[in-house]
């Protein structure tokens, strides 16, 4: 068990600037670069960085990313000794090995990587893997075991008045040492709608289907792969089109 009391994450470029106002960050999936035989894996690995930390406020988050496994490729055992890192799994299986345990990990699954552990992930079940890495820097106290959490398992039909949602909701505070808050997995039927303005930063995902709506003032018209990086205090909302059966959006709220 490790204790990281000394560490005071910086983001670059934050220093010196309390004044600076941040806008949303929208992004999307397309266009992924291709990295080989990554940290000693085996295979080609697609991936691309989502959200650079240094353009939200606050110090404490360092990337979000997306990274595509095709059957049979690897990332090679590594150690994470400078960041806390949750895995969020959004399509296909495989396994994680974290400390020495195997983890089989599918769509749905949230897998928390604490300071100072020792990870690699595979695509070895015959399909792609695909999964979003969020990095932050740790705050003060000792480190958490390993979590595998199955959020498909969790999703539950929200009260009547709110019709067409479901959703899972885990608060990782009691994984990390640094300020995550809460993660979200919704699914929302066709006309159902999902509003929010947090007092933290909130980075949102859309794993299948088709929303429509704003954040901030910025109109958005999004499909699979979309991704949003929302500073703390802006509203947004999106509501599921009626060309969709049913849309998936996993929803993170981090320290700012």
């Amino acid at each position: 068990m490790q204790t990281r009391g000394d560490i005071n994450p910086t983001v670059q470029g934050d220093e010196g600037h309390s004044n600076v106002t941040y806008g949303p960050i929208i992004n999307h999936t397309d266009g992924l670069g291709e990295l080989n035989e990554l940290l000693g894996g085996a295979g080609s690995v697609h991936w691309k960085v989502l959200i650079n930390g240094m353009h939200l406020p606050g110090p404490w988050l360092k990337y979000v990313e997306y990274v595509l496994l095709p059957p049979g490729a690897s990332c090679g055992e590594h150690p994470h000794d400078q960041t806390e890192e949750i895995y969020v799994v959004v399509r296909g299986s495989g396994t994680m090995l974290i400390n020495g345990a195997r983890w089989g990990i599918a769509a749905g699954d949230v897998l928390t990587v604490p300071l100072g552990s020792v990870h690699s992930v595979a695509a070895d079940l015959g399909e792609e893997l695909r999964f979003l890495p969020f990095e932050m820097f740790p705050g003060r106290g000792a480190d958490r075991p390993a979590q595998r959490i199955a959020m498909r398992e969790r999703l539950r039909e929200e009260p009547r008045g709110r019709s067409g949602r479901s959703r899972a909701t885990v608060d990782l505070g009691p994984y990390f040492t640094a300020p995550w808050s809460h993660l979200s997995l919704t699914q929302l039927a066709p006309g159902a709608n999902l509003a929010d303005t947090s007092p933290a930063n909130t980075v949102l995902f859309l794993i299948q289907g088709h929303l429509k709506g704003c954040v901030g003032d910025r109109v958005v018209d999004a499909l699979p792969g979309f991704c949003a990086g929302i500073p703390a205090g802006m509203p947004w909302q999106l509501t599921a089109d009626d060309d969709t059966e049913h849309a998936e959006l996993v929803s993170i709220q981090l320290g700012s």
